[in-house]
């Protein structure tokens, strides 16, 4: 009885076991994509007896480039290189991201040649996508040659107004009237100091002409038109020519202009230099027109004699102007005095001596011709009249000036225009 008790239990203890195995799930490995739990494999998964597809992730591409920042200069110079230091080139990609590279290329700039215009171009390339950019404002390409001179060049075949003078190159002025021809012989607006590039690579100046006299002729034969023309010539920038008056000197040297290089009125009420019009004009328009902050640096500051003994002549011939004698001023650009311009050291000669061949003769530039400078055209008288610094004794409103024969006894009136101007300077030009 118990044997066949204990045959029944196993029996049915092997029959449970039987459907246990035939009613309940086992997990198992996933097979070529097909799955009976959940898992993955290539983009695909199973749960129970679905089937969903995940999204693979994008990729992530350039979009587009952004150029900030500017060049150093637009100004170049023929064998220059484009110097991109300036600049920043911002890369944007398809996810929104951003970052800045260096990376890049340029292209349309070229310093090979005189250019009056150019555009750059950035590109960047990522991947198989190139994406480009335009640096903001048009780059230009002067000749070699029209550097500014920023330090002192001895001219050693000079031929000037004194004979055997020592003459030197320095800073720079426009003077003689351009011979460029056509359209496009100059850029549409001034690159450079108010200056505008022709098409030789040289700068020029615009002005509206305005001549003193109908009959002035330029250099070239052509004639100088008065302001009722309302016309506009353009004047090559060009080098400016200095005779040192004291070469035996130690320390720094005074170095007067060779030529009249404008026209200015020296004050509108008086002949007191140091609060004239034409002191501010020397050391606050000209300097700035004439010279690079290099340059200037290397002027000294003068202390300028305006002593009543300055305003008469080295000889004693002229009595002094004590009355308007005015204080001694600093400056960098200065008017000579009656006494300097009649100094014999300096290479000048007494104030009553003049004509032909005479050292303080000066000729008018063509740019001071259109600047309503006066200027002579008898043999001996071809010079025009330049202003001394030092008042005249006989009236607050004049000043002595140097007349186109060289004579140093000449006055004018304070508020003439048409008197030039010869500037004088003091540097260190060493051994």
């Amino acid at each position: 009885m118990k044997k066949s008790k204990l045959f029944l239990t196993v029996l049915l203890c092997l029959t449970a076991l039987s459907l246990i195995s035939c009613t309940s799930p086992v997990a198992s490995s996933v097979t070529s994509g097909t799955d009976t739990g959940t898992s993955v494999t290539s983009g695909t998964e199973t749960s129970g007896t679905g089937t969903t597809t995940t999204p693979a992730t994008p990729s992530v591409t350039l979009s587009s480039i952004a150029v900030s920042g500017s060049l150093a200069s637009t100004l170049y110079y023929v064998g220059d290189r484009l110097n991109t230091s300036g600049l920043t080139v911002t890369a944007t990609y398809s996810d929104g991201s951003t970052k800045t590279v260096t990376n890049f290329t340029t292209s349309g700039f070229s310093s090979e040649n005189v250019s009056l215009g150019q555009t750059i171009t950035i590109s960047y390339t990522e991947g198989s996508v190139t994406k480009t950019a335009t640096v903001n404002g048009t780059f230009y390409v002067a000749a070699a040659g029209a550097k500014p001179t920023e330090s002192l060049v001895l001219l050693s075949d000079y031929t000037g107004t004194l004979t055997g003078g020592t003459y030197y190159k320095f800073g720079d002025f426009p003077q003689t009237i351009s011979a460029l021809t056509g359209d496009g012989a100059y850029t549409a607006e001034p690159v450079y100091r108010g200056w505008y590039l022709g098409s030789d690579g040289y700068f020029y100046a615009k002005c509206t002409e305005n001549s003193f006299d109908s009959s002035y002729t330029y250099s070239n034969g052509t004639t100088v038109a008065q302001s009722s023309a309302n016309s506009q010539k353009y004047f090559k920038v060009e080098p400016i020519v200095w005779r040192v008056l004291n070469p035996s000197d130690s320390g720094n040297k005074i170095l007067l202009a060779e030529s009249i290089l404008t026209a200015h009125r020296f004050d509108d009420d008086s002949n007191n230099y140091k609060d004239s019009e034409i002191r501010s004009y020397l050391n606050n328009g000209f300097i700035d027109t004439a010279f690079t902050n290099t340059a200037q640096d290397q002027i000294a500051t003068t202390s300028v004699d305006n002593s009543a003994e300055s305003t008469k002549d080295a000889g004693n011939i002229l009595p002094p102007a004590t009355t308007y004698a005015c204080d001694n001023t600093e400056d960098k650009i200065f008017l000579l005095s009656e006494k300097e311009s009649t100094t014999t050291d300096y290479g000048f000669t007494a104030c009553n001596e003049y004509g032909i061949g005479n050292s303080r003769i000066r000729v008018t530039t063509d740019y001071a011709k259109a600047n309503y400078a006066i200027q002579g055209t008898e043999d001996g008288y071809d010079g025009g009249k330049w202003w001394l610094r030092s008042p005249v004794y006989v009236s607050s409103n004049t000043v002595c000036v140097i007349d186109s024969d060289g004579n140093a006894m000449f006055s004018s009136f304070n508020e003439y225009e048409l008197i030039g101007v010869v500037p004088a300077l003091s540097i260190s030009i060493g051994n």
